[in-house]
């Protein structure tokens, strides 16, 4: 008996990392196709990644994140399940990780991350995504890792691929920098330009453009389509994330995290852990905050970019318990605090969030998804020309290509007198009158078109209407 509990007690962080994989990738089998976490960039990246290794330029393309595109196309190529997959492996990957950098700091309860990444409701929901937030989170704790154990050099090459992966990938670039600067490491500086110089210089053959990595950057926008949003939005919009015994947490672990540095001293060596993470989660929530807050660099004021922080935020949140906890100095009611809050991160989600993101039966479905299934998968849609459409999930569920123009194309390259009776354009509100500007009147009007269909989804907060057309 004691030889097990040794043996689970020795190991029980990978057990909890494989059971994590485990688990997802069953709850991934067991999901409707039509859910996608979004039915957006989600399916976009898929369908970059998916496409790659057939249209190689699409490695170099600025929006997608060339090398989040270079990492994922392999599993793209089983499916968007395929890119699930990837996520998942980026989610276990990233509790394991974030548990290592807590024990390594000398604390306990680094189990607790785990239930912390479960039940932060909308970082589990949409890890069943081709979302790139994922791959972001894990590379952020790896390099706070490597850093840690004194592979500096290594954790700078990773940082130095994060904004290709995200955009704000250059925040924590700066984040990793300014440490650098406080501790005097100069000689690591340079390592933080690796991964933009190397995709830079292959790059530029496709782009023919030198500076293509920082011309081509995709939200270079001062005056953001999206307009913006009041300056405390994010302060709500992470309790969507993660919730509210979390966030409780997280400010009780920021708390700690600023005392001991001034305990320990502004420039003491013990303090650089501390300094990265929560710089790189201020950097990221304060980075977004103002982007929104002025609309800049075609910011949605989405929460879910909150997801490239989460594993980050559990660490501090198990390290403010664990110093609070040292001030109690009794183990047993150390436990029951432990146990209790615990079972409270586990149970909110299911019981106590009316306005957040319930664990409910609706919990994995896409209402909208479902209707386009619905109607594509009818004998009306047959498909068997080209299709004209801008609504990712409509080109995921009929089974076109993205980039194959014999297969798909966006309505706004549709040449109307070329059209044969096979083709089918779908027209939405939302893709195709938001991303192409293509006007429902302009179709309606065409002479070589005629209406065919119409159908319409509408949510609580969002109603999308789609006009099918076929040759007149």
């Amino acid at each position: 008996m004691n030889s097990n509990a040794n043996f689970i007690s020795k190991w029980h962080n990978e057990i909890l990392g494989i059971g994590t994989f485990l688990i997802l990738t069953i709850i991934s089998f067991l999901l409707p196709a039509s859910f996608t976490g979004d039915n957006g960039d989600s399916i976009v990246h898929y369908f970059f990644a998916a496409d790659a290794p057939s249209h190689p330029y699409l490695y170099f393309n600025h929006w997608a994140k060339p090398f989040f595109t270079l990492i994922t196309s392999p599993f793209a190529q089983f499916g968007f399940k395929g890119m699930v997959f990837f996520n998942i492996l980026c989610f276990s990957l990233s509790a394991y990780i974030s548990v290592k950098i807590i024990y390594k700091m000398g604390y306990k309860y680094g189990f607790l991350v785990y239930p912390i990444l479960f039940f932060a409701p909308l970082y589990f929901q949409l890890v069943f995504s081709g979302l790139t937030e994922y791959l972001f989170a894990l590379m952020t704790v790896w390099a706070i890792y490597l850093f840690q154990i004194n592979r500096k050099s290594w954790s700078m090459i990773v940082v130095s691929f994060l904004p290709l992966v995200r955009s704000e990938g250059l925040i924590i670039l700066l984040v990793f920098a300014f440490v650098l600067l406080i501790y005097k490491h100069f000689k690591l500086l340079p390592w933080l330009l690796l991964g933009q110089l190397v995709f830079n210089l292959v790059g530029m053959i496709y782009h023919e453009d030198f500076l293509w990595i920082f011309t081509k950057i995709a939200y270079n926008n001062l005056d953001s389509p999206y307009g913006n949003g009041a300056i405390t939005d994010f302060i709500f919009r992470l309790a969507y994330v993660i919730e509210k015994p979390i966030y409780l947490l997280l400010i009780l672990g920021l708390i700690m995290s600023l005392l001991q540095i001034k305990k320990k001293g502004i420039v003491s060596k013990e303090n650089q852990i501390d300094y990265l993470l929560v710089f790189c989660f201020a950097g990221i929530f304060i980075g977004h905050t103002i982007f929104w807050w002025q609309g800049i660099f075609n910011s949605m004021g989405l929460p879910r970019v909150l997801n490239a922080v989460v594993p980050v935020i559990a660490i501090i949140a198990v390290l403010g318990l664990n110093r609070f906890l040292l001030l109690i100095h009794k183990e047993k009611l150390n436990r029951f605090i432990i146990g209790g809050y615990g079972v409270l991160i586990i149970l909110f989600p299911f019981f106590f969030n009316p306005n957040g993101l319930p664990y409910n039966k609706d919990f994995f479905r896409i209402p909208e998804n479902e209707l386009i299934d619905t109607k594509l998968q009818s004998s009306f849609y047959e498909l068997y020309g080209r299709l004209y459409a801008s609504h990712p999930y409509v080109i995921l569920s009929s089974s076109k290509s993205y980039h194959e123009s014999n297969q798909r194309r966006e309505i706004k390259h549709a040449q109307f007198d070329e059209l044969t009776n096979e083709d089918l354009i779908i027209w939405d509100s939302n893709f195709s009158k938001m991303e192409e500007k293509v006007s429902l009147e302009m179709l309606q009007t065409h002479p070589n078109l005629k209406q065919v269909d119409y159908f319409s989804y509408e949510g609580k907060n969002h109603r999308v209407e789609f006009y099918v057309f076929r040759k007149a």
